[in-house]
């Protein structure tokens, strides 16, 4: 299985500078900076590699143009597009057609879950589906997938809308999709990469986002800026340098009263 990851940076086209680097590596030793989705993808990934071969490609936080929305896995392969919401969530919860239930602990019984997702998993995929119909690729086979990393998580089935898979049939669910009949050949599938690795100018907008009738402002030069996390990660190692510089000073002010 080949692996895209969507890079920031390279949309700027501006290296990433020495402070980035610093902050990234600072960062990954706090244990910072993930999301659970990321979390979740870094048990799911190895399990979905061992299975599946160089025909299958998976893109990792792509946004979809013009949608304004970003898919944490996406995965192109001959029997189509599976869109992959990625859970690192415990507990027990049901899935039943489009409702998400959570296990209450105290009342044993289930009750809506604050994040559905279900109808997450279900507005990812129409979000994919209705841009590559944009783009007039017919009928790839677009399928949203819910897929767990945990071990300890219990999910009871009926009749859900989203194909829901547990940590322990990840590797089951890659063969199942190396068996399934093909609807894509190589050059669809390259087709569909590039309409969302690299889309073309203009790429689909919904309506409300085209601005149309409205003049046109003058774009101005974007800054570069800090994340909420780069700025605790940098003010972090203002406190560390400052408490450096302090003990460093308390010793020559001592070393300097025995000399005098």
């Amino acid at each position: 299985m080949r692996i895209l990851e969507y890079k920031e940076n390279e949309k700027k086209d501006a290296e990433p500078g020495p402070l980035d680097n610093i902050l990234k590596q600072i960062s990954g030793l706090l244990g910072g900076g993930e999301t659970p989705e990321q979390k979740a993808r870094e048990v799911i990934m190895p399990r979905l590699e061992r299975v599946l071969n160089d025909d299958y490609v998976m893109m990792l936080d792509y946004p979809i143009p013009g949608l304004g929305v970003t898919i944490p896995m996406l995965l192109v392969g001959p029997p189509g597009v599976r869109v992959i919401y990625p859970s690192a969530i415990k507990g027990v919860f049901r899935a039943k057609e489009d409702m998400w239930l959570e296990m209450h602990d105290r009342k044993r019984h289930f009750e809506p879950a604050k994040q559905n997702l279900m109808e997450l998993a279900t507005r990812y995929g129409q979000a994919v589906a209705k841009y590559l119909e944009s783009r007039a690729i017919e009928s790839p086979g677009v399928e949203p997938i819910l897929m767990f990393s945990e071990p300890s998580i219990h999910v009871d089935t009926a009749r859900p809308n989203v194909r829901v898979v547990i940590r322990e049939a990840i590797e089951k669910y890659g063969h199942s999709l190396t068996q399934a009949p093909g609807v894509l050949n190589g050059e669809r599938i390259y087709s569909i990469i590039t309409m969302i690795t690299r889309p073309p100018q203009g790429a689909a907008a919904p309506a409300s986002a085209k601005g149309e009738g409205k003049p046109k402002r003058a774009r101005r030069k974007r800054r570069a800026r800090f994340s909420r996390t780069q700025w605790i990660v940098l003010g972090a190692l203002v406190v560390l340098l400052l408490m450096i510089v302090s003990v460093l000073g308390v010793y020559i002010l001592i070393n300097l009263s025995q000399v005098l």
